[in-house]
This record gives structure tokens, sequence and C-alpha cells, in this order.
């Protein structure tokens, strides 16, 4: 969207990857999980939820199925973006207002 204002959703990437390296892990992922990330609020990369945030919700959950671990993977990732919008916040109202001339 040339000259949009609106903000662009970013993608969520833990290694600030571009989508062609990890569009595939997305197009492995159950349907169930699918479709949970097309519904979050936040644009969540699909590699990092199978390569970093699931191993470790397996560590504090060994008895979760697959598909369970995953949807909670996606609730932990949320949970981190909202941690990083609300640390941000305060910084941003900090700066000084620019005077309209």
């Amino acid at each position: 969207m040339c000259g949009s204002k609106e903000q662009i959703l970013q993608v969520k990437c833990l290694t600030g990857d571009e989508g062609h390296v990890w569009i595939e892990s997305y197009d492995e992922l159950p349907p169930a999980v699918r479709q949970r990330l097309r519904e979050s609020p936040f644009n969540l990369c699909a590699a990092c939820l199978v390569v970093y945030v699931l191993p470790e919700v397996y560590r504090q959950h060994p008895s979760y199925t697959r598909l369970k671990a995953l949807l909670a993977a996606i609730e932990l990732m949320e949970a981190e973006v909202r941690k990083e919008q609300v640390s941000a916040a305060p910084a941003a109202s900090k700066r000084p207002k620019q005077q309209k001339k």
C-alpha cells in the first residue's frame, strides 16, 4: 500500500528472516494451527513458533500433544509481543511533542 498511513504489520520473527525463508514451516503446520495463526492479532513467524517457542512449551509440558503444544506456543509468542509493546509504549510517550508550524 504505497502512500498509506496505516501501519504495515511486520512478521514477528525472532531471527529477522524474510518470509521466503520461513513460509514452508507454515505449510507444514496442522490446519487448526494455521487458522489460529491467521486469527492472531499479531503476524507471528511460523518457523520461530516451531524452532524456538515449541521446544520451550515441551520442556514445561512434556505430555502435551503436538497440537496442544503448538497452540500453547502461539499463546506464549503473543504474550511476548504484548509485553514488548507495553515496554515500548512508555518510551514513545516520553518523546517531546513536535510543535505545529
